[in-house]
């Protein structure tokens, strides 16, 4: 059943060198924390992920580091959220030719 006030965002940013010709996303560098005091903790910041093992996420995907350009994934990925009965998706968009510091335009 499909819950109209069930949301959820959708980054269309990643990337794997089989498809896309490197790692897009995945493997950005560690953020620092907003309180300096904090990153002292945190020897690793600034230090890029080393993908497919360790990757910019909290959460490991159940399909492994994909390629938002796979319509095969893209697929998989609609099904599941149909399963879930997510009702809205919103999907983050930079534009037409338009891509991030760490990734590629997601047209």
């Amino acid at each position: 059943r499909i819950a109209k006030g069930l949301h959820t965002f959708y980054y269309g940013w990643y990337g794997t060198p089989q498809v896309d010709g490197k790692w897009l996303h995945w493997n950005h560098e560690v953020l620092p924390h907003w309180q300096a005091e904090v990153n002292k903790n945190y020897p690793q910041i600034g230090v890029p992920y080393v993908p497919p093992a360790g990757i910019g996420s909290n959460f490991y995907p159940s399909l492994g580091p994909y390629s938002s350009r796979n319509v095969s994934v893209l697929h998989q990925h609609v099904d599941m959220m149909a399963r879930a009965g997510i009702g809205v998706v919103v999907y983050s968009w930079w534009g037409r030719g338009i891509g991030d510091a760490n990734g590629a335009p997601t047209d």
